[in-house]
């Protein structure tokens, strides 16, 4: 009977284009493991344009981010392996490691929301040109404290509608994938700040180069689609979308308000 019969798959029996797709999202999270350490990286290994050293609690948080990156590419390759068994197990793990995230990237947000510099000062290099003043009132700094806050919101809400829609696969990877483009913009930020002063661009233009680089990872998953698929899944468009629209009005009409001050006062206070 067809029921008795066990049917298996190999690597081999799986269509080449699927194979790919498939290797694209662990291609991605090892891409943003990369990023990072090339972004946090260069301080880390040369303290001598620090402002500061880390702190346990930013080395804690930057321990759970590391955490859910590896549990991206793991449960990528199993995916990609076909233990689908296997991979949804291991998904429970997935809300405790963005509970630890949320937990240890607010806390130390609000550790360094009054700072006038980043410990590393890279981003502060990139920011922040020479002869201008740092930021200096607590509306700035409450203003500032917002757009880090933005993103750790923003990945745990990825990751939960990726959870709640974990039985529609094409729209679930998508969301995951785009959990980890909140995580990639500090360390474009941080890499392009090393490397003012080091290489002949100025900081102007790395600043921009900045911009430019995390806007376009944002359409990476789209631009895969369009070349693997022959056309671009919706998620693919509309939730980089939402992100940038979002991102620009939060810094634009949000974060400058009298009611984000207040609550930024009650949150840090």
């Amino acid at each position: 009977a067809m029921a008795d019969e066990a049917v298996v798959l190999t690597t081999a029996d799986v269509p080449a284009p699927v194979r790919t797709r498939q290797r694209f999202y662990v291609g991605f999270g090892v891409f943003v493991i990369l990023l990072s350490f090339a972004g946090f990286g260069p301080s880390l290994i040369d303290q001598s344009r620090r402002f500061g050293p880390p702190t346990t609690l930013l080395m804690v948080h930057g321990a759970t981010a590391l955490a859910w990156l590896l549990l991206f590419v793991t449960q990528a390759l199993l995916v990609a392996r076909r233990r689908v068994d296997l991979h949804r197990r291991l998904g429970w793990a997935g809300p405790v490691i963005v509970a630890l995230v949320l937990l240890f990237g607010y806390l130390q947000l609000v550790e360094g929301a009054f700072r006038v510099s980043d410990l590393s000062g890279d981003f502060y290099r990139l920011l922040v040109g020479p002869g201008s003043p740092p930021p200096s009132t607590d509306a700035d700094f409450i203003a500032a404290f917002w757009g880090p806050l933005s993103q750790l919101v923003t990945f745990s809400l990825l990751v939960a509608a990726g959870i709640l829609f974990r039985r529609r696969p094409e729209l679930h990877k998508r969301l995951m994938v785009f959990s980890l483009v909140p995580m990639v913009g500090m360390p474009v930020a941080h890499l392009s700040g090393a490397l003012v002063g080091r290489v002949p661009l100025s900081r102007e233009t790395l600043l921009i180069g900045w911009v430019a680089i995390v806007v376009a990872i944002h359409f990476i998953p789209a631009v895969h689609d369009k070349l693997t698929r022959g056309r671009i899944h919706p998620a693919s468009i509309w939730i980089p979308l939402l992100l940038i629209v979002w991102f620009v009005v939060l810094k634009a009409v949000v974060a400058p308000s009298a009611l984000a001050y207040k609550v930024g006062s009650w949150l840090l206070k």
